[in-house]
């Protein structure tokens, strides 16, 4: 057990420190984004088609945890786009900016779901509190931290609802976010995992075992608001492009939602 924490606590150092790589190394005149690590797969193809539109400025992305990146906003990181991946922390960075809460655009839902490294779903019913303790015996139940991440915040909220929580409560691996519970399950490194919908798809290391009822946890909805910094106008322009019903089918493809449906 000791030797697994190790390698979960360098993967989470660098992940960590990568938000503040990207900045360092970006252009005064590239257009920076701030976004949920759970937007990689699905930002990276938007904006390829973006720069296909509007080749410069150059558009970089920090992806990270909702919560570093909206305090990294507010301590000054030059961001024009902030697209987390928790409504709370949205409205908090709108706050901090002095900006109404409806100036924010809508952009997808999500679902969370149980994964398991593919072909190793338990026979059962993961919602009854036996098979989920059988399953978990001598290991782990990997999710964001509860207290930092959204999708952990989701999972905590989720396991209460569905009297769940005294189970699982001393059996957690909580990570910085939701990526890094996502690769503990596929590297078999943990039995079971908390994710967004969107995660297990793009993985083919792992298998959606369950996905949890909708009325279990908040709405889990993603939203963009232009921050401070940066050419203003252009930030404008690319959440408008992002939020665009032309972009709805790769939105889909990569397993979001439309905003609503969540």
């Amino acid at each position: 057990m000791k030797r697994w924490w190790h390698r979960c606590g360098v993967l989470v150092l660098c992940l960590s420190g990568m938000a503040a790589l990207f900045a360092s190394d970006a252009s005064a005149d590239d257009l920076q984004v701030a976004a949920a690590a759970s937007l990689q797969g699905v930002l990276d193809e938007l904006l390829e088609r973006w720069a296909e539109q509007s080749p410069t400025p150059a558009t970089r992305v920090s992806y990270g945890g909702s919560q570093i990146l909206a305090r990294q906003l507010h301590a000054g990181a030059p961001y024009a786009l902030y697209l987390p991946a928790d409504r709370r922390w949205l409205l908090q960075a709108l706050a901090w900016a002095g900006a109404e809460a409806n100036s924010a655009t809508e952009l997808a839902s999500n679902r969370l779901v149980v994964i398991a490294p593919r072909g190793r779903c338990p026979a059962g019913d993961l919602l009854d509190p036996a098979v989920l303790e059988r399953q978990l015996a001598g290991s782990r139940l990997a999710i964001g931290e509860p207290g930092s991440v959204p999708a952990g915040r989701y999972a905590e909220a989720a396991l209460r609802h569905l009297r769940l929580w005294p189970v699982v409560e001393a059996r957690l691996a909580p990570v910085e976010n939701v990526r890094l519970a996502l690769l503990l399950v596929a590297r078999g490194e943990a039995p079971l995992g908390i994710v967004y919908a969107t995660d297990a798809h793009s993985e083919p290391r792992v298998q959606r075992c369950l996905t949890l009822p909708a009325n279990s946890h908040p709405p889990i909805r993603y939203a963009g608001m232009v921050g401070p910094s940066g050419d203003v106008e252009m930030a404008r322009r690319l959440l408008a492009f992002l939020a665009d019903s032309a972009q709805r089918e790769i939105w889909q493809r990569h397993g979001f939602l439309p905003p609503t449906a969540n």
